[in-house]
């Protein structure tokens, strides 16, 4: 009778671990780490934040790949804030690796001079330093940032285009925890779809309609709401309509079309006239002498 034992490398373990991020409202997170065995169809991966299952979707995107595990965040928002784990469950245990993420919120003014020369060096440098990601180990984590309503700083301005034209809006909000933004056409709520496209900048929210319709004349609206209240802002979109061709020629004179049709009709009776005269049966030699012997006759008569 013999026995088996199973080698280390049948047991899940993290090789390398997830490290801890300080970053700003709407960059990227990347979080990496290895895995032990490679290749066991019973390994398991998952994340967690804040001991919470993280919900997969449009901005979270995960991959286990031959041992190489990642987690990406499209973009971040305060909210995402937190602490995050990976879990790697297989049949003999389980493994977890865990990193703290901090996300610091925009300001909503720029203090900051925007004058040129100097002012336009401060700003660049500000985008250069809000692009870098900070490691915990490099930096302080910041005080969490104080709750507020919504506040719509930039108000949509009004638009007047042809239709079949492209119109578009946009607005400036503000608060804490982020208000969430919809927009409605004439009281009904608008979905990203291929007539209206909204996207969110980082700082702007944008709607766009690429070819409006007659019936999209009338009130625009959006409104921000988050757990401490709401807002809203309103304008108009304004569409002159194009002119129906199909009207056009309903109204157009009649007398020189009437003319032409007359003439064209003439054309095509002669056409048929002289078509029957020669498709005619000639008369026989017969006939003829028949013809010219009953004339002869007639006279006689007479």
């Amino acid at each position: 009778m013999t026995s088996t034992t199973k080698t280390n490398t049948d047991h899940r373990k993290f090789k390398t671990q997830i490290k801890s991020l300080v970053l700003r409202e709407n960059q990227a997170a990347h979080f990496e780490c290895k895995l032990l065995p490679l290749g066991d169809p019973n390994m398991k991966v998952e994340w967690f934040r804040n001991d919470e299952p993280l919900q997969y979707g449009h901005r979270f995107k995960p991959s286990h790949d031959f041992g190489f595990v990642a987690l990406d965040i499209l973009y971040m928002y305060p909210e995402d804030s937190g602490i995050y784990e990976c879990r790697a469950t297989n049949l003999y245990g389980t493994d977890t690796t865990v990193a703290t993420v901090k996300c610091r919120g925009r300001k909503s003014i720029i203090a900051e001079t925007q004058l040129p020369g100097e002012g336009a060096l401060k700003l660049q440098e500000m985008e250069e330093h809000w692009r870098t990601p900070m490691t915990l180990d490099e930096r302080e984590m910041e005080e969490p940032k104080v709750k507020s309503p919504p506040s719509i700083d930039l108000k949509p301005e009004p638009v007047e285009t042809a239709e079949g034209e492209p119109a578009k809006f946009m607005v400036k909000v503000s608060g804490y925890p982020r208000p969430r933004v919809t927009w409605w056409v004439n009281g009904t709520l608008i979905m990203g779809s291929t007539r209206f496209k909204l996207r969110y900048d980082g700082m702007i929210h944008h709607l766009e309609i690429p070819r409006v319709r007659e019936y999209d004349n009338g009130q625009i609206r959006v409104v921000a709401k988050n757990p401490l209240g709401e807002a809203e802002a309103s304008t108009t979109l304004n569409i002159i309509p194009k002119e129906d061709w199909r009207s056009q020629l309903r109204q157009a004179p009649k007398g020189e079309l009437e003319i032409e049709l007359e003439r064209r009709r003439k054309i095509e009776l002669r056409s048929v006239e002289l078509q029957r005269a020669f498709d005619r049966p000639k008369a026989s030699d017969y006939e003829l002498k028949q013809i010219e012997r009953g004339k002869f006759l007639f006279h006689l008569v007479n």
